[in-house]
């Protein structure tokens, strides 16, 4: 659920864009706990009124349904790890993690 200061940001509020504009958002994600695989779900209304729903990856591909998604290309994401203090994080539009020690696990 995509969410601001005071709540879920949808779907109290709504962008809407003139035919080929384009608004980006930015969405930061963290996990208190476990890992995490999902793909993002973008609802829109086209031109004609009708509903639709995209799911994309992580390397920006859109998919009709998500099981059409192959699961490597999805987002992941995981809590810190207890043991050793670190969060593996996406690396973007390359395949694979890369390591995130918070400040609190660095050594000093």
């Amino acid at each position: 659920m995509l969410r601001d200061a005071a709540g879920p940001y949808f779907p109290a509020k709504t962008i809407s864009l003139k035919d080929g504009e384009q608004q980006p958002l930015r969405i930061d994600m963290t996990a208190k706990a476990a890992t995490y695989q999902f793909l993002l779900a973008i609802g829109f209304v086209d031109a004609r009124g009708d509903q639709h729903t995209v799911y994309v990856d992580r390397l920006g591909h859109q998919f009709e349904t998500a099981e059409a998604s192959p699961p490597d290309d999805r987002f992941r994401l995981t809590g810190p790890a207890g043991r050793y203090g670190v969060t593996y994080g996406n690396n973007l539009s390359r395949p694979g993690f890369s390591i995130e020690t918070p400040a609190s696990a660095r050594p000093s």
